[in-house]
């Protein structure tokens, strides 16, 4: 096995409970290479935050699928880049807010947020969010809880 033990992924939660509930605040952040392989282990764990945290399950699956389209967004087509795609989880009440962001640890390189990148996500996955916001290196996506 090759690389380095900074290519491998990277789980911090700021805030860790006893119980299965969340609690508002609950932060995780997810560091994973810059490379499409690893989008399923982002969908995986968001999957489970969500879960954990009482999403019901269609909401659970919606945001799977927009992790994985904030991803293909950022990755702009290409399968792999130097440096980083990190994931930061955020649950404020009943709300989550995912900012999913590109360092590619070059000037050189930047993401390519192209026409046809920003319509499949809105269409894929701007419908299943409460809210998004698009940067030239960031995308942040807001879901509500089902009440």
């Amino acid at each position: 096995m090759s690389g380095s033990s900074d290519d491998a992924p990277a789980c911090h939660p700021d805030t860790v409970s006893d119980d299965e509930g969340a609690r508002s605040g609950d932060r995780v952040r997810l560091s994973l290479p810059a490379n499409s392989a690893y989008a399923r282990l982002a969908r995986i764990g968001a999957a489970s935050l969500a879960h954990r945290w009482g999403f019901v399950p269609h909401q659970v699956q919606d945001l799977r699928l927009a992790i994985d389209e904030a991803i293909i967004l950022l990755l702009g087509g290409d399968a792999d880049h130097p440096g980083t795609i990190d994931i930061d989880y955020l649950l404020d009440g009943d709300r989550l807010t995912v900012d999913v962001t590109a360092r590619f640890g070059s000037d050189e390189v930047q993401p390519i947020l192209g026409d046809d990148g920003l319509d499949r996500f809105r269409t894929l996955a701007g419908e299943l969010l409460a809210g998004y916001e698009l940067g030239a290196d960031r995308v942040r996506m807001h879901i509500d809880r089902a009440g």
